[in-house]
């Protein structure tokens, strides 16, 4: 995964669990066209579709399918790093 695409899980996860481009830019406090080509950006970068495109939303493709519990485990490792890390470089100073 090239450093750019990690830029784009946060709306490909988003659009997944929403299954629309609306109700993934409202959680991500976006608008629609921002979410859209994030997809489609992620979409160039892997060569492959990831969503099918209906008048109900977006469903997952296979390609889509496969991705998915890839973007699932690098968002929790990231979510992980941030709970360990947070913090650590704040020391305690002054006299006690």
């Amino acid at each position: 995964m090239r450093l750019m695409d990690w830029e784009q899980v946060p709306y490909f996860l988003a659009v997944a669990r929403a299954g629309s481009l609306r109700r993934a830019a409202e959680q991500l406090n976006a608008n629609h066209g921002t979410v859209d080509r994030h997809i489609k950006a992620l979409e160039a970068a892997y060569g492959v579709q990831l969503f099918s495109r209906n008048r109900k939303g977006l469903t997952l493709t296979s390609a889509g399918e496969l991705f998915l519990p890839i973007a699932e485990e690098a968002e929790t490792a990231l979510v992980s790093a941030r709970r360990r890390l947070s913090g650590l470089d704040r020391e305690e100073s002054g006299i006690v």
